[in-house]
């Protein structure tokens, strides 16, 4: 791990492009199955959690269909694991502000089961990579 000061605050992506396949349909997918599947994580997360996972997700979308005229796509130009470094880095500091105004985080914790389900589904990854194919 690079020290803390060797890690720039924010590498700029460029704007994203229309091509590839769209992602969240994808996703969306993915977490209905989480329902019916039986994996080491699961005992970690509800139904409900799942489902809110999928609302949070559909609401994303819908607000980058808005922002970018197109939902996020697999092959956009931009660097994926920047992206949600930086992504992270906010969300580490929206969460302690949370903490610090003495704000119920329930919600938050809920969404990280999902999360880290996410992280850890190898077996996803390594199946959707021999058969999604950039467009």
């Amino acid at each position: 791990m690079q020290p803390i000061t060797e890690i720039p605050p924010s590498i700029p992506e460029p704007p994203p492009k229309n091509k590839g396949v769209e992602v969240p349909p994808l996703l969306l997918e993915w977490l209905s199955k989480q329902e019916s599947i039986q994996v080491e994580y699961s005992a970690f997360i509800s139904e409900e959690e799942l489902k809110q996972a999928m609302e949070l997700v559909q609401a994303r979308t819908n607000y980058g269909i808005h922002k970018y005229g197109m939902p996020l796509k697999t092959q956009d130009g931009r660097d994926s694991q920047e992206d949600a470094v930086q992504e992270i880095g906010d969300a580490l500091q929206y969460l302690y502000k949370a903490r610090l105004n003495g704000e119920n985080i329930d919600k938050i914790k809920h969404l990280m089961s999902v999360l880290l389900l996410l992280v850890f589904d190898d077996a996803d990854i390594a199946l959707k990579k021999k058969t999604i194919h950039p467009i």
